[in-house]
């Protein structure tokens, strides 16, 4: 840096040039000034001055902030993650609901004008999915598509419990696909083909899973919604209609599945499939649209049965499509996901299971969980997926630990206060590590290494 000295015979000298020779001095300080222009114009555009300004800020991931542009969660805004989109204000939003009652599905699709709903969550969600849907639906209150995957509460109690019920403001319901077979001693299937029977009067057309897949009568197990289409895909484990299921047994096997596609983008959701139902799918995968998905595919999986434990099913010695749990590599490995995402609520439940997140962080880290984003919102416009959480509004717990809900509601599920401290309590026999109360973190990544000696990345 200059002294005072050398500033004042710099002054002196620059000024007795400006006298002697003003056009000269003019020419230079206009240089000076391009130059210095010129500096600040590469520092703007390289990102240095915007880098540096932006710091400490973050970007909110409101409607108002998205309806121009893009915003991404960068990993100045979201504490380490990598870049998602939240919007790509495309046609198509897939609502995975959040629930708030206990492990449970509700997915809600809105495209234009056509909605969508696959179950309803538990007995105790009823009353937030019908608001949901009511706050969703379009103007006519009719439902294009109506699927419930199998005879379980946690899937179907959202329309038939006593109270306030998931379709209480539903008008009309245009289709209806659902398990097909008859639970003829049970209380809530009797109050749900209750329901199904007075939307049928209505003119609702029903697609019992087996029939649609089996073209029984000419039915088709495909609907297609202008470039939406919904498709069944045959399990070849579905119950037909003269089947009176009684007494304890894995109605879960009997879960529907469902591939959707819009443009080069698939959803598939299947329920609680698992076990026999998910080998089958997986045997006979040639025999349906499953040997269609391309690598150059964008794919959203929903996990099985909430994230259920994989149990033996990946280890080769026992053979990738052993019967055994769900969400298994031979699965995943058909569609080659993008993006995963686990429904269910946090209650004394361990889901997801650590095994389960590891198969499919094999694929991708783009895994989402309802007990932590809330509600999640999939945008799509064909090609692009945005990932947006509106944020858990029962408030997770976690002894110890302060959660700043609102800014883990776009985190990815790896990133959030859950998976990396929640000790695991559920069965662990399968672990050899060496950390004596594992969380879920721990867990994961112990398997995943495991995995992958198993399956060796190429």
């Amino acid at each position: 840096m200059a002294t005072k000295r050398q500033k004042k015979k710099a002054y002196n000298t620059a000024k007795k040039v400006a006298k002697k020779n003003p056009v000269l001095f003019i020419v230079i300080v206009i240089g000076i000034i391009i130059i210095a222009a010129g500096i600040v114009a590469y520092l703007y555009f390289s990102g240095a001055l915007t880098k540096k300004s932006n710091s400490g800020s973050t970007v909110e991931s409101s409607s108002e902030t998205n309806s121009e542009s893009i915003v991404e969660s960068s990993s100045e805004t979201n504490s380490g993650s990598s870049s998602v989109p939240v919007t790509v204000n495309g046609d198509v939003q897939i609502y995975s609901i959040e629930m708030r009652d206990e492990y449970g599905d509700a997915l809600f699709i809105k495209y234009k004008d056509y909605d969508i709903l696959i179950d309803s969550g538990n007995y105790g969600d009823g009353e937030f999915v019908r608001n949901f849907v009511d706050t969703n639906i379009s103007s006519d209150k009719n439902l294009d598509l109506l699927i419930v995957t199998h005879c379980h509460a946690d899937h179907l109690g959202g329309i038939t419990n006593n109270g306030i019920r998931a379709l209480d403001n539903v008008s009309t319901i245009s289709n209806i696909i659902d398990f097909g077979h008859t639970r003829s001693n049970n209380p809530m299937y009797k109050n749900y083909d209750s329901i199904r029977k007075s939307y049928i009067a209505k003119g609702t057309k029903y697609y019992p899973a087996y029939e649609a897949v089996k073209h029984v009568d000419g039915l088709e197990n495909t609907i297609n919604f202008d470039d939406l289409s919904v498709e069944i895909l045959d399990t070849f484990n579905y119950a037909t209609k003269d089947t009176d299921l009684i007494g304890d047994i894995p109605f879960n096997e009997y879960s529907v599945a469902t591939l959707i596609t819009y443009k080069s983008t698939k959803l598939f959701c299947a329920g609680d499939l698992e076990d026999t139902g998910e080998k089958t799918l997986i045997e006979h995968a040639s025999e349906t649209s499953l040997k269609d998905v391309k690598k150059e595919d964008t794919v959203i999986y929903k996990a099985c049965h909430h994230g259920t434990d994989v149990g033996s099913a990946n280890n080769k010695k026992s053979g990738a499509t052993s019967t055994n749990g769900g969400n298994r590599m031979a699965l995943l490995s058909l569609l080659n996901p993008d993006y995963c995402f686990v429904s269910s609520a946090i209650a004394e439940s361990d889901h997801p299971f650590p095994r389960a997140v590891a198969t499919m962080l094999y694929f991708t880290d783009n895994l989402y969980f309802n007990g932590t984003n809330g509600t999640l919102c999939f945008d799509l416009d064909g090609t692009n997926v945005g990932v947006q959480g509106l944020g858990a509004t029962t408030n997770y717990k976690l002894e110890g630990f302060e959660i700043n809900y609102d800014e883990e509601k776009n985190y990815k599920y790896t990133e959030t206060t859950w998976y990396k401290n929640h000790v695991f309590k559920g069965a662990k026999s399968w672990y050899k590590g060496t950390i004596e109360n594992p969380t879920d973190k721990d867990l994961t990544e112990w398997y995943l290494i495991e995995l992958e000696k198993d399956y060796p990345r190429a």
